[in-house]
């Protein structure tokens, strides 16, 4: 990690709120969840690069028979000239070791592509039928 960038836990205020909400435009509920849904029973984390948050991203542990599962539960962020993909899951599995896994649900191929190259697989899809208009 470059020496500006710092990972720190988060408050769950009014602008990680607002940062949050803009990933959920790609979220896998279709639009049914809300932020505080989505978020319930995660820690938040902010990327921070000087003085400006680049990134921020909620894990959920789930506790399995089998071990522990951290789920990235919701991402937003970005900085120009700073990969905080890569610069997140970075810090995510430095953050989950001894968990058995790390999983995260997503709509975005390219993100799908990418951490394929990093190790991560595919372990299903999720079928949706609407059935009512999402507010």
């Amino acid at each position: 990690m470059t020496r500006d960038i710092q990972i720190r836990p988060g408050e769950f205020d009014a602008e990680a709120r607002d940062a949050l909400a803009r990933c959920l435009k790609r979220d896998t509920t279709g639009g049914l969840a809300s932020v505080d849904e989505v978020v319930a029973g995660g820690m938040l984390f902010e990327i921070v690069r000087g003085a400006d948050v680049v990134c921020r991203y909620v894990l959920r542990p789930i506790e399995r028979e089998h071990g522990t599962e951290v789920q990235i539960v919701a991402a937003a962020g970005g900085a120009k000239g700073l990969d905080v993909t890569a610069l997140g899951m970075a810090a995510i599995l430095k953050q989950a070791e001894g968990a058995a896994a790390v999983s995260l649900h997503t709509r975005s191929l390219g993100l799908v592509r990418k951490l394929a190259r990093q190790g991560f697989t595919v372990d299903g899809f999720i079928l949706r039928k609407r059935l009512a208009p999402c507010h």
